[in-house]
């Protein structure tokens, strides 16, 4: 559920933790709800379609490919939030 890591995000914030614990909660509530997102838009494909062994290997494949691309991106969005982030800084 969404409100979990909500709930737990709000109180850490109350009560100061440190930034890193914080961060860790944050990443692995994002990343489940992105496994799910990924999962769903998958697996939605192939209700029409029999189950059948190339359909296994194309669902595989396309959530590894649509997983990859995601990291890709965040990776690429990071790194231009930290060159920008450096150079406004100087």
């Amino acid at each position: 559920s969404a409100t979990d890591p909500v709930t737990v995000l709000a109180i850490f914030k109350e009560l100061k933790v440190d930034a890193s614990l914080y961060s860790m909660v944050f990443g692995e509530s994002v990343l489940n709800d992105a496994i799910a997102i990924v999962l769903y838009t998958t697996a939605s494909r192939f209700i029409d379609k029999p189950l059948s062994t190339s359909a296994v290997v194309l669902g595989i494949t396309e959530f590894f490919l649509i997983s990859i691309g995601s990291v890709a991106v965040g990776i690429i969005v990071g790194l231009l939030s930290a060159i920008v982030r450096t150079t406004s800084s100087n």
